[in-house]
Order: C-alpha cells, then sequence, then structure tokens
C-alpha cells in the first residue's frame, strides 16, 4: 500500500515541478523580450520572427507525424476556425509583449490573462 501511495507523491512531485519549470521559462521569456525591445525591437517584429521560427521548427515534425489525421477537403468552416485560432495567439502575443513595453515584465505577463476574454467575445459575435 505504501509503494502506491509513494508513486502518487512521485507524480504529484512532478507535475508540481513541470508547472514551476513552465513558469520560470515564461518569466525568463518576458525579459528576453523586454531586453530585445529595449534593443530596439518593435512588438510586431518579434511576433513575426518568434512566428515564423516556431513554424519553421514544428511545420516538418506535424507534416510527418499528423499527416495521415488530416481532412481530405478544408472547408469553409475549417479555414475560418485556423484563422480564428491564429487570430487568439496573436492577440495573446501582441498584449504580452505590449504589456512588457508599456510597464514591467512583471505586468506583461498579467496582461495576455485577456485574451481568453477577448477570443471568447470573437466567438460570440461569429455564432
Amino acid at each position: 500500500m505504501k509503494m502506491v501511495e509513494n508513486g502518487g507523491a512521485m507524480e504529484d512531485v512532478a507535475i508540481i515541478g513541470g508547472l514551476i519549470g513552465v513558469q520560470l521559462i515564461y518569466a525568463g521569456n518576458a525579459v528576453l523580450m523586454s531586453y530585445s525591445m529595449s534593443l530596439g525591437f518593435s512588438s510586431l517584429t518579434i511576433i513575426i520572427l518568434t512566428s515564423l521560427a516556431t513554424f519553421l521548427i514544428l511545420f516538418p515534425i506535424a507534416f510527418c507525424v499528423e499527416r495521415s489525421k488530416w481532412p481530405k477537403q478544408c472547408s469553409f468552416k475549417l479555414i475560418m476556425q485556423l484563422l480564428c485560432l491564429s487570430f487568439g495567439g496573436l492577440v495573446f502575443q501582441y498584449l504580452f509583449l505590449k504589456g512588457i513595453n508599456l510597464t514591467s515584465p512583471a505586468m506583461g505577463t498579467a496582461m495576455p490573462n485577456l485574451a481568453p476574454g477577448l477570443i471568447f467575445i470573437i466567438a460570440w459575435i461569429s455564432g
């Protein structure tokens, strides 16, 4: 019985450690973006470059692994859903960088919490 409890405790420690690690990476990202903007990069330039880098890294992996699960034809509804999803990501990044630019990295990490509300409003308007 104790081994089951010990295994559960290890799982809890791993989950908490992962959550702390993600927050540390997020805070490091905020400080790095603040430094990048202090060097003169605009927030739009950073969004474009990071999105391009993410695409170049993840697209080949997604293409190889997920190709068999893609739909045979893309409907208009699917294309609109993908565009709305990408718009939500851009809103998130823009609010994050705008918060850093206007105040500090600490405030910048709080600004993206507005994104789910904005995404909900967009979804409500579009039906």
